[in-house]
C-alpha cells in the first residue's frame, strides 16, 4: 500500500454544519403553524441546491430558500407572502454559529489543520469568521 499523507484539510458545509438553523423555527410555526416543517423544507432546499449545482446552474441560496418556501406553502396549501419570503433571507443571513463552532474550529486550527468551507450562501459577515 502507497504512504498516504496525514490529513491536512477538513472541508464544512455551513448551513445546519455550522450554522443553527433551528433559529428559523419560529417563522415555521407562525406559517404553518408547526415548527418541524422546517426539516422538510430544508431538506428539499438541499436537494435543490445539489440539483442546481449538480446542473451547473447558480442560484443564491436566499433565492432558492425563499422558492423552496413557497413550494412547500403551496404543498400544503399554505399561502406563503412576500413579507414571510423577506423574513427567510433576513432570518437566514443572521443565523448564529452553533455555541460549539467557534471553540472547536480554534482547536483544529490550532492543531494545524487547513479549515474550509463550501457553501452557496453570501458570504458571513467578519464576526463569524
Amino acid at each position: 500500500m502507497p504512504d498516504q499523507k496525514p490529513v491536512s484539510t477538513i472541508v464544512f458545509d455551513v448551513n445546519e454544519t455550522l450554522l443553527d438553523i433551528t433559529t428559523l423555527e419560529p417563522l415555521f410555526a407562525r406559517v404553518f403553524g408547526d415548527a418541524s416543517v422546517l426539516r422538510e423544507w430544508f431538506a428539499e432546499l438541499i436537494l435543490y441546491s445539489q440539483t442546481m449545482t449538480l446542473s451547473g446552474r447558480y442560484a443564491p441560496f436566499g433565492a432558492l430558500a425563499g422558492g423552496v418556501l413557497q413550494m412547500v406553502g403551496a404543498n400544503k396549501g399554505v399561502t406563503i407572502s412576500d413579507e414571510d419570503v423577506a423574513e427567510l433571507k433576513s432570518l437566514i443571513g443572521s443565523m448564529p454559529a452553533h455555541p460549539d463552532v467557534a471553540p472547536a474550529l480554534r482547536k483544529l486550527r490550532e492543531a494545524g489543520f487547513r479549515l474550509v468551507t463550501l457553501t452557496n450562501s453570501p458570504p458571513l459577515p467578519r464576526r463569524h469568521r
